[in-house]
């Protein structure tokens, strides 16, 4: 049994988090079956919490829910795929910029640092490390602009996103090294506090993720 710790989060907060990260690291497939009674006795809640994080999931796009057969993990697909990174690049743009024009300089030296860490763990193919230093990475750029609601909107869309990113984070597809270097010409226009061209290159970026996603899926697909 899966024990859930208190903290300030509520029950339902906590039981998606553990179902998300789960989903995102495949440790639930797409198509896994969800039963909110299974999954209160795994976590040790009653079912209402467990159904209420059924349904934010069901919200963010990781979870399908049907009311005779209960929830299951959503299936991949190039629509939601395109969706999610158009949305992206329009707002990772945006915050792109205002994050460069009011950067500081431990802003970037805690990028830097981050940046290294990315480093190390594309060198040793930690995935889970690196999507985590990808997501700090970007926080501090973002923030630096003081808008905590936008921040929490590219959260939302990163969260479900990370379902496809992760699948070129693997040797196989060189998406590790490939961020890496993207990351580190952003990090060159953030540090000359270039403004519009960190927001060109952070949307443009986002898209060409988009397109080798796309070939990506369709791949599977068809295959």
């Amino acid at each position: 049994m899966t024990r859930i710790r208190e903290n300030r989060k509520t029950t339902r907060d906590l039981v998606a988090d553990e179902l998300r990260a789960r989903i995102v690291r495949n440790e639930l497939a797409a198509g896994a079956r969800l039963s909110v009674p299974e999954l209160a006795v795994e976590f040790g809640v009653s079912q209402t919490p467990a159904r209420e994080a059924l349904q934010l999931l069901e919200g963010e796009g990781m979870v399908q829910i049907d009311a005779f057969k209960g929830g299951r993990v959503a299936e991949l697909n190039l629509d939601d795929c395109e969706e999610i990174y158009v949305m992206r690049a329009a707002l990772e743009g945006f915050a792109a910029r205002l994050g460069t024009e009011a950067i500081t300089a431990s802003d970037l030296t805690e990028m830097q640092g981050i940046l290294e860490q990315m480093r190390r763990a594309a060198a040793d193919r930690d995935v889970d490390d690196f999507v985590d230093s990808d997501r700090a990475f970007h926080k501090i750029h973002y923030m630096a602009a003081g808008r905590p609601t936008l921040w929490r909107k590219i959260l939302s869309l990163r969260r479900v996103s990370e379902r496809y990113t992760r699948a070129i984070y693997f040797p196989a597809f060189g998406g590790m090294d490939w961020t890496l270097e993207s990351h580190a010409t952003l990090f060159e226009l953030v540090s000359a506090r270039d403004a519009a061209g960190a927001e060109t290159f952070t949307r443009d970026d986002l898209l060409k993720t988009h397109v080798a996603l796309r070939k990506l899926l369709g791949a599977v697909d068809s295959g």
